[in-house]
């Protein structure tokens, strides 16, 4: 147990050092917004891990704020985990506003990224009910032919619809929710060799 709090503490350490030395980057950055809020969300990362969840929030709200204005970047994701360390922090309304900015940027959504990094996020805090709903809808977003969902649909060179299916089936197994269809595709998916057999 004190090597395993040890360790815990060593990459707290470790990742407070990389937080620090992102926002000494940032202080001296004078390139294009982009990836300025590029460089806050991976601030804001690095002191999440460190355990800082009030300076990450300001991290991540910089950088949501930054994309959101210019219409870039995926800024809802950056709205989505704002949401999450905000939750973490008992901020409740102030989460709850930072997850509905991140909806309204996952309805633009082409391919579903939105969706499953919201999903991520509920499913990482334990509300797997929430998490359901935005895996589902990562699904159906990733996934063009609802009508006629196939196997062959989550074994391209594009893994998005296939994280979708797989999240959504998980969390469906902790809710401890009968195996629909999309479920028993899943098991079929893990079940097929992940690559070429070896010679």
């Amino acid at each position: 147990m004190r090597g395993e709090q040890r360790e815990a503490e060593r990459e707290r350490a470790q990742a407070r050092a990389r937080a620090q030395e992102s926002d000494r980057e940032l202080e001296g950055w004078d390139g294009d917004t982009a990836a300025r809020a590029e460089m806050l969300a991976e601030a804001g990362d690095w002191w999440k891990q460190a355990g800082e969840l009030e300076t990450a929030a300001e991290r991540y709200r910089a950088a949501a704020e930054i994309d959101e204005a210019e219409g870039e970047g995926e800024w809802g994701s950056c709205w989505a985990w704002l949401a999450e360390v905000l939750f973490l922090l008992d901020r409740e309304d102030e989460a709850q506003a930072a997850l509905a900015r991140a909806e309204a940027a996952a309805h633009w959504d082409t391919d579903g990224f939105q969706y499953q990094v919201l999903g991520e996020v509920m499913a990482e805090l334990g509300r797997d009910e929430q998490a359901h709903a935005y895996f589902t809808a990562a699904l159906m977003t990733a996934v063009p032919n609802q009508n006629n969902i196939a196997l062959e649909d989550f074994t391209g060179p594009t893994t998005l619809a296939r994280d979708a299916l797989l999240s959504r089936s998980a969390v469906r197994g902790r809710l401890g929710w009968p195996p629909d269809s999309l479920d028993r595709m899943a098991r079929d998916l893990e079940a097929e060799p992940s690559g070429p057999p070896m010679s």
